[in-house]
C-alpha cells in the first residue's frame, strides 16, 4: 500500500497536478505513512519539499483556527452560539447582518455573499494614511464595508459559504477577548496542545514576518509571484484580504505543517470520541454533525436549533 501511495503521488509531481505536496497518513491512532514530494518552491530557484515544509493554509484557517476558537469560547462560557453580531458590533445595529447570529455565520446562513474584494479599499486607505494596513482601524473598516453588504438570501434560510462571515467571526474573537485572534489560538488552543508550528503570520510593514515557533522565512513554501504585491509571496499570506487586515484573519492566514495540521485533527477526533476533556465533547458532536435541513450546506455543522431565522 505505502509503495502505491508514493507512486501516486510521485507520477502527480511528474505530470505537474502540483510542484510538491507532504501526506501523512493517521490510522487507528497511529501513523501510518509519511511523505515530501517534489518542489516547495521552483523560482528564483527550485527547492526540495521536507516533511518540516510550511504551507499557507489558507482556508483551512477557518476550522483550525476560528471554528476551533468559538468552540473554546462557548465551551468557557465567554460566548454563546445564539449572540447576535450587535452584541460585539454595535455599528451593525439595524444592518441587514446585524441581527445574524454567531450560529449563522458559523452555519454559513447568515445571508451575506461570499467574498468581497475589501483589500481594495484598505489598499486605498493605506496610500492617503500609511500604516492603515493591518491595523485595528482596518479592522474596524472591514466591519463598516461588510454591513453595508445587502445580504444575498434572508439570514438562516440557506447555506453560502462566505468569507465575509469568518472574518466577522475573527474579529468578534478579537473583541471578545481584547486579545489577537493569533494570540489567542497560540495561547488558548496551540500551546495546551502541544502543537508546533501551527501559526498566523502578521504582516508587518506590509511584508511578512513569522509568528515565533522557531519557524524560518526559508522553511514556508512560496505561493506565487503575486502582480498586485510585485514579488513572490513568501512568508505572507497569499489571500489578499487576510493581508490587507494584517495577516491575522478570521478566514485565512494560518501557516502550517502537515504535521501540525494533523495533531489538530486529532484534536477534534480525541473530543469527538471522549478521549480528552480539552474539547466538549457535546459540543465537538454538534459541531461536526451534518445538517440535512439546511437547503445548499454542506457544512458539517448542526447547529440549526440555536439557528432561527430574523
Amino acid at each position: 500500500m505505502a509503495d502505491l501511495i508514493t507512486n501516486a503521488m510521485q507520477s502527480a509531481v511528474e505530470e505537474r497536478i502540483f510542484p510538491g505536496a507532504v501526506l501523512l497518513v493517521r490510522f487507528r491512532g497511529h501513523l501510518a505513512y509519511q511523505g515530501a514530494f517534489g518542489c516547495a518552491a521552483l523560482i528564483p530557484q527550485s527547492e526540495p519539499t521536507t516533511l518540516e515544509t510550511v504551507y499557507d493554509l489558507a482556508s483551512l484557517t477557518k476550522p483550525l483556527a476560528t471554528t476551533t476558537a468559538i468552540l473554546c469560547l462557548i465551551q468557557d462560557g465567554r460566548l454563546r452560539l445564539e449572540d447576535s453580531l450587535h452584541t460585539y458590533f454595535p455599528e451593525l445595529q439595524g444592518k441587514a447582518v446585524g441581527s445574524a447570529t454567531v450560529c449563522h455565520l458559523l452555519h454559513h446562513s447568515s445571508g451575506l455573499p461570499g467574498w468581497r474584494p475589501l483589500f481594495e479599499g484598505i489598499a486605498a486607505q493605506e496610500q492617503q494614511h500609511p500604516g492603515f494596513l493591518g491595523s485595528e482601524a482596518a479592522g474596524k473598516f472591514a466591519v463598516e464595508y461588510i454591513g453595508r453588504e445587502p445580504l444575498v438570501n434572508p439570514c438562516g434560510t440557506m447555506s453560502l459559504y462566505s468569507d465575509l462571515g469568518f472574518i466577522l467571526l475573527g474579529l468578534m474573537i478579537e473583541r471578545a477577548t481584547s486579545v489577537s485572534l493569533a494570540q489567542f489560538c497560540r495561547e488558548r488552543i496551540y500551546q495546551p496542545l502541544g502543537i508546533q508550528r501551527l501559526m498566523f503570520v502578521p504582516t508587518i510593514n506590509g511584508r511578512g514576518g513569522v509568528d515565533g515557533q522557531h519557524v524560518t522565512v526559508a522553511s514556508i513554501a512560496p505561493a506565487e509571484d503575486d502582480p498586485w504585491r510585485g514579488r513572490v509571496l513568501r512568508g505572507e499570506v497569499h489571500d489578499e484580504n487576510a493581508y490587507a487586515l494584517g495577516g491575522i484573519a478570521g478566514h485565512a492566514g494560518m501557516f502550517g505543517t502537515a504535521a501540525a495540521v494533523m495533531m489538530m485533527a486529532d484534536a477534534w477526533l480525541n473530543g469527538y470520541l471522549g478521549r480528552s476533556h480539552f474539547f466538549n465533547r457535546e459540543l465537538v458532536h454538534r459541531f461536526v454533525s451534518r445538517d440535512s435541513n439546511m437547503p445548499e450546506s454542506s457544512r458539517l455543522m448542526r447547529l440549526r436549533n440555536n439557528c432561527a431565522a430574523h
